[in-house]
């Protein structure tokens, strides 16, 4: 069984804080071709009854956290547990945006990868304890310049822009 754990975040120059994940999210299965990596920050449409749902158990129980995960088959409109991908991304919901439908668009940063270990059905959703993977990369000296690299010349994009 999965256990909480936590990661350390950069929450400003030199400083780290501690993000608690807690043991059991609830699933929002995505059906469009992309996918949310760990420390990317992306838009998704939120409006299937049971992401919905995931949506409300996020904000009210989970600490804002969610289980981010593909469909295999995107045509596929009520997904159930067997028509996701095991491999997902846990997420934190940075901001909620209710569009004029009735449906919500939300910003998401993720967090890191997990596998999906077990599931409970809640009433609306799927609730499961993930499992955090481990990153098979290692941090070298030339590519922790590269990445800051990377940052500046967004940064310059996006200033002229």
């Amino acid at each position: 069984m999965a256990q909480k754990f936590e990661l350390l975040e950069k929450a400003a120059v030199g400083s780290e804080r501690k993000i608690e994940i807690p043991d059991k999210l609830p699933v929002i299965p995505t059906r469009t071709n992309m996918l949310v990596y760990p420390s990317a920050v992306m838009p998704l449409y939120v409006g299937r009854e049971k992401s919905l749902a995931a949506l409300e158990e996020s904000i009210g129980k989970f600490n804002q956290m969610v289980f981010l995960v593909s469909q295999r088959d995107i045509t596929k409109e009520d997904p159930e547990i067997e028509d996701l991908f095991e491999i997902g991304t846990i997420a934190r919901i940075v901001q909620l945006m209710k569009m004029p439908d009735g449906n919500y668009k939300i910003l998401v940063e993720g967090l890191t990868r997990a596998r999906l270990s077990s599931v409970e059905e809640g009433e609306n959703t799927f609730i499961v304890v993930a499992e955090k993977l481990k990153s098979k990369g290692r941090k070298s000296k030339m590519l922790q310049a590269l990445v800051r690299r990377v940052k500046e010349l967004a940064l310059r994009y996006v200033s002229m822009s």
